[in-house]
């Protein structure tokens, strides 16, 4: 018993408690555990018994996931991307695991865009259908937002992400609103 008591133990160190369901049966001596998507189980043979704990985390989503984004969806970014740059930036496809309700500590699984230009990094996570959250960054250190938690379109998410970054690349560059050429170029 202090076997199980020990790996249950380990397991809960790792991955907080929501479930455990013990059964028993006739089967082999051993003890061994699986971990499955959110889930550790835990078999252990005690005194001709088979003990089964499942320990389910309650940090991974175990909901529908998230549709990637689709041919017309990457054409709103491209378009949007060419038009600021003038030319074809290149996206990236990924996915991170985001906290979708903050009151919830689960993380789900989100569908990402992303690409750089000029030294920024850009992110555009599909959180739902017709649901956006967007990022820029430089470094660990340097993080913005756009201010808003989520887009229902995602042009309009792009281009504020473009635009708010734009705007930020020229105060980075010393360039603020009512500077003459003359003092910009200085």
């Amino acid at each position: 018993m202090a076997d199980v008591e020990y790996m249950v133990e380990a397991c809960l160190r790792e991955r907080p408690l929501l479930y455990i369901s013990v059964i028993s049966a006739q089967a082999e001596n051993s003890d061994f555990i699986i971990s499955k998507g959110n889930c550790f189980h835990l078999w252990t043979m005690i005194s001709c018994c088979l003990f089964y704990i499942c320990v389910i985390d309650p940090m991974k989503d175990t909901s529908q996931p998230i549709a990637d984004f689709n041919s017309a969806e990457r054409w709103v970014i491209e378009s949007a991307l060419k038009e600021r740059y003038g030319r074809f930036v290149e996206i990236e496809l990924a996915d991170s695991d985001l906290k979708l309700d903050p009151d919830a500590p689960v993380l789900t699984a989100c569908p990402t865009v992303f690409w750089s230009e000029r030294g920024c990094n850009f992110l555009i996570f599909k959180t739902g259908e017709d649901r956006y959250r967007c990022q820029f960054y430089y470094s660990d250190d340097e993080q913005y937002g756009t201010g808003r938690a989520e887009f229902d379109e995602l042009a309009e998410c792009v281009s504020l992400l473009l635009k708010l970054q734009a705007d930020h690349e020229k105060e980075r560059q010393g360039v603020r609103s009512g500077m003459s050429g003359g003092q910009i170029n200085q």
